[in-house]
């Protein structure tokens, strides 16, 4: 199975295809002219443009979008029509306009044909024009370069930890077997590199969510993986798991996920921490709670730019939401402590950016996509891009569904002790609570757990 093989064909109740796709060339042309502007902000010709259903072309499609099987639904040609006065041997030239200057009515078979040659361009369009914005954002991952192994050693073991030789670690508990495909299941990895964008090394990928969409069940989900998990590398050591994408890149992490927990990754979005600060901004920051010590914290990394936060809801831009997303040392009675609140924060900044724009029309989601595009580097492809947004904004889900692995109580803290070089790694472990989490993960992404 090649994950780029996957079906992603859409099936949606009143997507304004043919109506919304002339305007979005148009509109995001002129916005690039006139400067961007707030993509929230709705007005009241837009909302009518993307509730109108405007496939009814010609009786072709019902009022709820399907194709109308019935022949009666089309305009009959009898044999008593004008249609007979039709002179089939002159290859069509001049076939609309008779010697006495009246239009003749086409064939039903060519006229079919027309109306959905249409269709099928005018469904393109978006996908035309974001073919040229992609180029520049467009990723083959797979002639990533290797980098040597590291390993985030520490002299001494974690008081509260496990102490286990490197050597004396069974795996026994692993689960056997290849990654399970599901053609009505999209998984797409959002991974946010520790490194900056114009530099040449590959840092170690902090943020791992699996962002998931179930065309069948209808739902969009995400599921946060936590960088100390300690797992087996594919052809290389045992590590942390956010190590596999320093060592080998995309493909190497897309691998590590896929034989640890069994489930296959189709598309993958990279954001560095750098850029990770624009596309908060381009999308117009976020609304979060933090505490009083937190508040200090992000002041602190942010006093060049005169942040001046104070506990209770606060509105946060790039920068800060940058500095909130890596908390790790701050205890938090919302969002945990350590490592599990850190990817608590980092869900909390995705669901509300969720929550914020899942209501836009499908025109405002395009030009929103257009605003965060040089930010990101990603192997999906334009169309592909363009119908997973559609999908997931035709679900009108209220709420975005999350879970963390590992799950509470279902995991040990342990200090993997290396005799040869006297040092530590402190990791999380998964050992007999391995089938557990990974039951969890398929119940939560497909629905049962059948791999």
């Amino acid at each position: 199975m090649k994950e780029n093989d996957k079906n992603t064909d859409l099936n949606i109740d009143g997507f304004d295809f043919a109506g919304l796709a002339d305007e979005l060339a148009k509109e995001v042309n002129q916005e690039m002219e006139e400067g961007p502007k707030d993509p929230i902000e709705k007005s009241a010709k837009e909302e009518k443009k993307a509730d109108e259903f405007v496939l009814n072309m010609d009786g072709m499609f019902d009022e709820d979008g399907e194709e109308i099987e019935d022949d009666d639904e089309f305009e009959e040609i009898s044999e008593d029509d004008d249609i007979e006065e039709y002179d089939y041997s002159d290859e069509y030239e001049d076939f609309d306009i008779t010697d006495s200057g009246e239009k003749k009515k086409l064939p039903k078979w060519l006229k079919v044909s027309i109306i959905v040659f249409c269709i099928t361009f005018i469904i393109m369009l978006p996908v035309l024009y974001f073919g040229g914005r992609f180029l520049g954002i467009f990723t083959d991952f797979s002639n990533q370069k290797e980098q040597e192994e590291e390993f985030d050693y520490v002299e001494s073991a974690a008081p509260d930890a496990v102490v286990i030789d490197q050597d004396e670690i069974d795996w026994s508990n692993a689960i056997k077997g290849s990654a399970r495909y599901n053609e009505n299941v999209v998984n797409i990895l959002l991974l946010g590199e520790d490194g900056q964008s114009d530099q040449d090394y590959r840092g170690n990928s902090d943020t791992m969510i699996i962002f998931t969409i179930n065309k069948e069940k209808k739902t969009v989900k995400m599921t946060s993986i936590m960088r100390d998990l300690y797992v087996r590398i594919p052809e290389h050591s045992d590590n942390k798991i956010n190590a596999a994408y320093c060592t080998g890149g995309v493909d190497l992490i897309k691998r590590t996920i896929e034989e640890n927990f069994k489930v296959s990754i189709d598309y993958t979005i990279v954001v560095q921490f750098d850029t990770y600060k624009a596309v908060i901004d381009a999308l117009g920051g976020v609304d979060v709670e933090i505490n009083e010590e937190e508040a200090e914290y992000i002041n602190m990394k942010c006093e060049s730019s005169g942040s001046n936060l104070s506990a209770g809801k606060v509105h946060l831009d790039g920068r800060q939401c940058l500095w909130f997303s890596r908390i790790r040392k701050i205890d938090s009675d919302i969002y945990g402590c350590d490592d599990f609140g850190r990817t608590a924060r980092q869900r909390t900044v995705l669901t509300q950016i969720f929550n914020r724009y899942k209501d836009l029309n499908y025109l405002e989601i395009a030009k929103l996509a257009n605003s965060v595009l040089d930010y990101v580097q990603t192997d999906l492809d334009p169309s592909t891009l363009v119908k997973c947004a559609a999908l997931v904004m035709s679900y009108k889900v209220d709420n975005l569904d999350t879970l963390r692995i590992p799950m509470d109580n279902c995991f040990e803290f342990a200090s993997v002790y290396f005799e040869s070089i006297n040092m530590y790694l402190e990791v999380i472990m998964l050992d007999k609570y391995t089938e557990e989490n990974v039951d969890a993960l398929h119940m939560f992404i497909y629905g049962d757990i059948n791999y």
